[in-house]
């Protein structure tokens, strides 16, 4: 049964960004499968609305190679499978993909797969005093995967958005992991975003 309240749960919409899921994108242009991850970016974009709605604290993290924080072997890696100028820092990649946070919404900007890892989102987290997360995004087998360890690490309640989760490969496998390892529950996004709504509003 879900049973959560808006007031201790976040949304965090993980690096939903040009290069990950624009057509126009790197990712895209590398020739790798993008169904997922347009189908993905369709229904976050219908997740968002409803949990703006609900009143759900709601945090977007935002990934950027930069060379001066990441390692000489993380961008030989990138060269090597295709990506090189992946999310460079200020450059279109790395901006958002047909999702803009409100002026009331937090952006972690992170150089790391785990959203959590040198960000101050467990702050912010604390500050709300959230105790379960949402998550949804890209991509499931990586950044959303390691986020949602991140997050179990901490003490949080994973759960994921799985309409809302996209990926270029291993999607059953990333399921299946989060939810053995992390504790995780998964389910699409709208019955999460109805389990935080006070009765009183419809679900729509």
């Amino acid at each position: 049964m879900l049973n959560y309240r808006n007031s201790s749960t976040a949304l965090l919409v993980i690096d939903v960004q040009n290069d990950y899921c624009s057509p126009e994108g790197r990712v895209a242009q590398s020739g790798r499968p993008m169904q997922s991850v347009y189908r993905a970016v369709r229904n976050t974009e219908k997740l968002l609305g409803r949990a703006r709605r609900a009143g759900i604290p709601i945090a977007f993290t935002r990934m950027v190679y930069d060379p001066k924080k990441i390692s000489a072997g993380n961008l030989r890696r990138l060269e090597k499978i295709g990506l090189d100028g992946l999310c460079a820092p200020r450059s279109n990649g790395a901006g958002f993909y047909r999702v803009k946070p409100l002026a009331v919404e937090r952006v972690f900007a992170k150089n790391f797969y785990d959203a959590f890892y040198r960000t101050r989102l467990d702050a912010w987290l604390k500050k709300n005093k959230v105790k379960t997360v949402i998550l949804c995004g890209v991509a499931t087998n990586i950044c959303v995967m390691l986020t949602a360890a991140g997050a179990y690490y901490r003490g949080y309640e994973v759960v994921v958005a799985n309409d809302c989760v996209g990926e270029y490969e291993d999607r059953e496998f990333a399921l299946r992991s989060m939810r053995k390892q992390f504790a995780a529950r998964d389910a699409p996004g709208c019955k999460w975003v109805q389990a935080a709504l006070p009765p009183s509003i419809p679900n729509k």
